[in-house]
């Protein structure tokens, strides 16, 4: 019997809220429909950044092998921060924040990404207010082990323009065939 290779998912919100970005929850439903186990762990946005980390280590360390750790936006920049000191296979990012809104020299998305050894997918979209495809090409700091999954057109919340030609059925469809990929790597093999 194989195990399939679940993912971990952090949700950060205000107040905790348990609430999911709505690109990743449509990539959760496309995921679940396939047999993959999303568990997912709400934390608090109002908190430093050390303390959602610390709060992630005690739930992380608590899956069973094999799994993927990931979220959108801040949540895949601050699991970007801890993958390498848990169990986890891999990293999966939505919405990468590269660099913070309107300030594309500052990147503290990359130091961490750049920390990241494991094997990672990253689903971004090419207008991404945070990082799109030229200012991302344009850093040379995107380490070999991290992959980019460029959704056309799109936004922050992975949405083209409807003039583009793109439609957000599809891009949420190519990201969920990406992380399918992805996560099938390290299913264990009978």
């Amino acid at each position: 019997m194989s195990a399939a290779c679940s993912l971990l998912l952090v949700s950060i919100a205000p107040g905790g809220m348990n609430t999911v970005e709505e690109p990743v929850a449509a990539i959760i439903r496309h995921l679940e429909n396939e047999g993959r186990v999303v568990r997912i762990v709400h934390l608090d946005g109002d908190v430093t950044d050390a303390e959602l980390c610390s709060r992630l280590y005690a739930q992380a360390e608590l899956q069973s092998l094999p799994w993927v750790l990931g979220g959108f936006s801040r949540a895949a920049r601050i699991s970007a921060m801890i993958v390498e000191k848990l169990s986890a296979v891999g990293l999966l990012g939505f919405a990468y924040p590269f660099h913070t809104h309107g300030a594309p020299q500052e990147k503290p998305g990359l130091e961490a990404l750049s920390r990241v050894r494991k094997e990672s997918l990253v689903v971004q979209g090419t207008r991404d207010s945070h990082g799109n495809y030229e200012e991302v090409r344009g850093y040379g700091g995107v380490p070999s082990s991290v992959k980019l999954c460029w959704l056309e057109d799109g936004n922050h919340q992975l949405a083209p323009r409807a003039r583009s030609g793109h439609t957000y059925a599809a891009h949420i469809q190519t990201a969920a065939a990406a992380c399918l990929e992805f996560l099938r790597k390290f299913d264990e093999k009978p």
